[in-house]
């Protein structure tokens, strides 16, 4: 909880100039596909790392706006693919989320301004048991949830002004956060260092 705190405070701190002017309410939408780094990315799951593989997933988040920058809080839906056949695969890996973009040289009515953010995750993974290693373990669960993790994450991209109160945004993030899986078909709890890179595109509607 403490952690939590800390990391709550440091966006509060950091967001404040950024909102010095008027802001706008705004809703964002995004596409966006994973690319698991690390151990996170190593062919099957033990004690030291993970077998994830390319993901999928959308992202919706809401805030506020100015020229200066914009800080949101939202949820997004993630998915992995898992490598191999292994006997456990990544499943959802959803998350909400706290951040904040700074607007680099540039304002609203910019056509394009390159941005800046970081942010927070808080969350809960999942891993799926196969049908073959159900056959001997009668008491296993078809699916192994995590505890929560907190995680954070830094970004880069560019926003591009549509039509109107529109705009886009393109950006990549790289995450990391620690999770731990505890259940009959482990030996012992099993932790994870999951690190992955986003690479998004979506719309944000500025009132």
């Amino acid at each position: 909880m403490k952690r939590i705190n800390v990391a709550v405070f440091f966006l509060l701190m950091v967001a404040l100039p950024a909102l010095a002017q008027v802001p706008h309410f705004y809703l964002a939408g995004f596409l966006q596909t994973y690319h698991p780094t690390g151990d996170f990315s190593k062919e099957t799951i033990h004690l030291d790392g993970g077998n994830a593989e390319l993901g999928n997933g959308t992202e919706l988040n809401v805030g506020l706006m100015s020229d200066f920058g914009s800080t949101y809080i939202g949820y997004r839906w993630a998915k992995f693919g898992t490598k191999g056949k292994a006997a456990l695969d990544w499943q959802d890996v959803d998350r909400w989320i706290a951040g904040i973009r700074w607007h680099m040289l540039g304002t609203l009515r910019s056509p394009i301004v390159p941005v800046l953010g970081v942010g927070i995750t808080v969350g809960k993974s999942k891993l799926g048991v196969t049908p073959a290693l159900e056959e001997n373990a009668q008491d296993i669960s078809k699916q192994i949830e995590s505890d929560n993790a907190v995680g954070w994450f830094l970004e880069a991209g560019v926003r591009l002004r549509a039509v109107g109160p529109l705009s886009a945004l393109g950006s990549i993030q790289y995450h990391r956060f620690d999770t731990t899986f505890e259940d009959a078909v482990l030996t012992k709890p099993t932790d994870f260092s999951v690190t992955f890179f986003t690479t998004q595109l979506g719309l944000q509607y500025t009132f």
